[in-house]
C-alpha cells in the first residue's frame, strides 16, 4: 500500500478499546516526542468526553426506567389482572427500552403491542422455555430455536422477563432485524502466507474498501437496557408472589365463608320441607317463597363462584356475541327490579334502538350486579339511575345512587376479587366480594371498559361497549 510508517493512538472508555487515532506516512517517519504525548492527551480528552456523554445517556435511561418500573409494580400490586396493568405501560415499556413491539402472555391469553402480526406473536409464545427463571435475551435470529426462525420474520431481538412463572406469565419485548451494510477498511479475516520463515500475517495490498451485508442481527440489547430489565424482572416477581400469597390466603377465607353462607339457605329450605312434610298447609305460600329465595340465593353464591374459577383458571367465561339491542335488555332488566322492589324507584328512559355486539345473559348479569350495589349501598329513599346513550362508536350504559364517595384506597380496588372490605360488610352481608370482578372481567371480554366516579353527590358506575359495525357505519 505503500505506507512507509504508522502510529496508533487508542481511545479507551470503561477499560474497552472504543476507537483509534491511526496515522500513516508515505515515508519512513520519526514523530517526536511532543507530538506523540500530543496525540495521546487528544485521545485521553475524547475518551473522557465521550464517557460523559454516555454516562448521561445511561443516567437518563436508568431515571426513565426506574419510573417506569415503580408505576408497573403499583399497578401490578393494585389492579388484579397483570396484563391490563402491562397494557396501561405498553408504551412507556418500549420507549424505556428502546423496542419495536411487546407481547405479553399470561394464564394463556396473550396480547400484543405494536405492528407485530398476531401470528408471529404466538409462535414467539409457543417458542419460549417452560422453566425460565431469569431473563432471556435474544439478539440475532440464530439465537431462536431452529422450528421457530422461520416464522420471526424481522423480530428476531428479544428481551424476555418472565414476571409468573406458576401462572405461564411474560412480558416479551421485541427488536426488529436491522440490516447494516459494513465498510470494512478491508476484508475482516486476515491474509495469512508462506515465507521463508514460515506461516505469517501479510499486510494489506490496497485502500479498497471491503462490503459485507449483516442479516439476522437485531440491535444488541445494551448493558444499561438488561440491568434494568433485571431489576424490573425481579420486582415483578416480588409482586407477583406477594400478589399469589394474598389471593390463595383470601381465598381459604372465602371458601370458609361460603361454607357458612351455603349453610343457612339450605338450613331454611330443610325447615321448610320438614314443615311442608308435616302438612301444614295454611303456610305453603310462604314455605314455597322461602324455598325459591334460598335456592336463588344459593345458584347466586355458586355462581359466582363457578365463574371465578373459570377466570382464574384461563378459561374466559364462554361469552357468545350476537347481535342485540342494548336499549331492550336494559328496559327488561329495570322492569324486573322494579316488580321485585316496588318500594324502590328506578328511572330510566329508553333511547332508540342501541345495537351491540354482546352475551345477553351475561349483560344481564352485569346490569343487574350494578342495579343490585346501588340498592345495598346508595341512601335510602333516593332514587336509582339507570342511563343509557351512545357516540363515537361507544354505547355508555351507567347506573347511579345517592350516596358518598368510595374512599380512594377501596376505589383502586374495586374491580378486585376478594376485597377484604366486602367480607361481612353490614350493608350487604351476602356479598363476597365477587360481583364487581366478575363484571369486570364479562366487559373486558366484551372488549369494553368499566369504570367508577362520584359526581354531584352520585356513586357513577360507567360501562362502554363498542357499537355493532352496522351502527358504527351510520346511516347508508
Amino acid at each position: 500500500m505503500g505506507v512507509g510508517a504508522s502510529m496508533s493512538v487508542s481511545i479507551v472508555i470503561n477499560g474497552r478499546l472504543w476507537g483509534l487515532l491511526a496515522c500513516h506516512h508515505m515515508a519512513p517517519k520519526q514523530v517526536p516526542y511532543t507530538i506523540r504525548m500530543a496525540a495521546d492527551v487528544l485521545a485521553q480528552v475524547m475518551a473522557s468526553t465521550i464517557q460523559s456523554i454516555e454516562a448521561q445517556r445511561d443516567a437518563v435511561q436508568v431515571e426513565q426506567a426506574a419510573r417506569v418500573r415503580t408505576s408497573l409494580v403499583e399497578s401490578l400490586l393494585i389492579d388484579e389482572e397483570p396484563l391490563d396493568a402491562l397494557a396501561h405501560h405498553a408504551d412507556a415499556l418500549q420507549e424505556a427500552t428502546g423496542s419495536h413491539a411487546m407481547v405479553c402472555v399470561h394464564n394463556g391469553k396473550v396480547v400484543s403491542f405494536g405492528a407485530i402480526e398476531r401470528a408471529t406473536a404466538e409462535a414467539i409464545v409457543r417458542a419460549l422455555p417452560q422453566d425460565a427463571s431469569d431473563l432471556l435475551v435474544r439478539d440475532k435470529l440464530d439465537d431462536w430455536p431452529v422450528e421457530v426462525q422461520p416464522t420471526l420474520g424481522k423480530w428476531v431481538g428479544m428481551l424476555g422477563l418472565p414476571f409468573d412463572p406458576p401462572g405461564g406469565g411474560w412480558c416479551l419485548l421485541l427488536r426488529t432485524e436491522q440490516i447494516e451494510q459494513v465498510a470494512w477498511a478491508g476484508r475482516p479475516e486476515k491474509t495469512v502466507a508462506h515465507g521463508p520463515l514460515g506461516v505469517r500475517l501479510t499486510p494489506r495490498g490496497s485502500f479498497d474498501a471491503w462490503h459485507e451485508t449483516v442479516l439476522g442481527h437485531a440491535q444488541a440489547w445494551e448493558a444499561p437496557v438488561q440491568s434494568n430489565a433485571r431489576l424490573m424482572l425481579s420486582e415483578l416477581l416480588r409482586a407477583s408472589n406477594a400478589r399469589r400469597a394474598q389471593t390463595e390466603s383470601t381465598r381459604a377465607q372465602l371458601l370458609a365463608m361460603l361454607g357458612h353462607d351455603l349453610r343457612d339457605p339450605l338450613h331454611s329450605i330443610n325447615m321448610a320441607g320438614t314443615l311442608l312434610e308435616r302438612g301444614n298447609g295454611n303456610n305453603q305460600p310462604t314455605l314455597g317463597k322461602r324455598i325459591q329465595s334460598s335456592s336463588n340465593r344459593m345458584q347466586r353464591l355458586i355462581g359466582q363462584v363457578l365463574d371465578m374459577s373459570r377466570i382464574d383458571g384461563g378459561m374466559g367465561l364462554g361469552i357468545l356475541l350476537a347481535p342485540l339491542d342494548l336499549a331492550e335488555l336494559v328496559e327488561d332488566m329495570v322492569e324486573e327490579m322494579r316488580l321485585a322492589w316496588p318500594a324502590i324507584t328506578y328511572e330510566y328512559t329508553k333511547p332508540e334502538a342501541t345495537l351491540v355486539r354482546a352475551d345477553a345473559g351475561r349483560m344481564s348479569q352485569v346490569l343487574s350486579n350494578l342495579m343490585s350495589n346501588a340498592r345495598h349501598h346508595g341512601h335510602v329513599g333516593h332514587p336509582i339511575r339507570v342511563r343509557l346513550f351512545s357516540g363515537a362508536g361507544w354505547a355508555t350504559l351507567e347506573v347511579a345512587n345517592n350516596g358518598t364517595p368510595i374512599a380512594e384506597e377501596l376505589a383502586s380496588t374495586l374491580f378486585n376479587p376478594f376485597k377484604r372490605s366486602s367480607l361481612h360488610n353490614p350493608q350487604n352481608r351476602t356479598g363476597m366480594g365477587l360481583g364487581l370482578y366478575i363484571v369486570a372481567s364479562i366487559v373486558r371480554e366484551h372488549e369494553g371498559e368499566i369504570s367508577y366516579r362520584h359526581e354531584g353527590g352520585q356513586v357513577v358506575f360507567s360501562v362502554r361497549l363498542p357499537l355493532a359495525e352496522m351502527d358504527r357505519a351510520g346511516p347508508t
